[in-house]
């Protein structure tokens, strides 16, 4: 199985996204038959909270990146850990990607 990690914060939105998905993202790499991509939209100064993670980390300027991980690396599964994601990303992630998970407490995206 393959699974992407999508997550984003900084000082303004808060860091506690962050810190959730590379704890998580640990978590997941402990488990056998799976490969993982954690996608990334922060700050320079907090890229380490990832310091940790063995799997492919990789740092987005903008959104709409993700299309080019998801065409490379066809993910089963897509968790987005951040408060928002363009609708129109969303409509095409859906389309090329079975599972889309949020372990967000507060994503725009969750009527989808």
């Amino acid at each position: 199985m393959k699974i992407i990690i999508y997550c984003g914060g900084d000082e303004q939105t808060g860091l506690g996204h962050l810190s959730r998905s590379s704890t998580f993202s640990q978590t997941i790499e402990e488990i056998d038959d799976i490969r993982l991509q954690v996608l990334v939209k922060t700050e320079e100064s907090f890229r380490s909270f990832f310091n940790e993670i063995s799997s492919n980390v990789y740092y987005l300027e903008e959104s709409i990146e993700i299309l080019h991980f998801i065409d490379e690396f066809n993910p089963d599964i897509i968790i987005f850990d951040l408060l928002f994601v363009n609708d129109k990303i969303i409509s095409i992630v859906k389309v090329k990607v079975s599972t889309l998970i949020s372990i967000s407490p507060i994503f725009n995206c969750n009527d989808y």
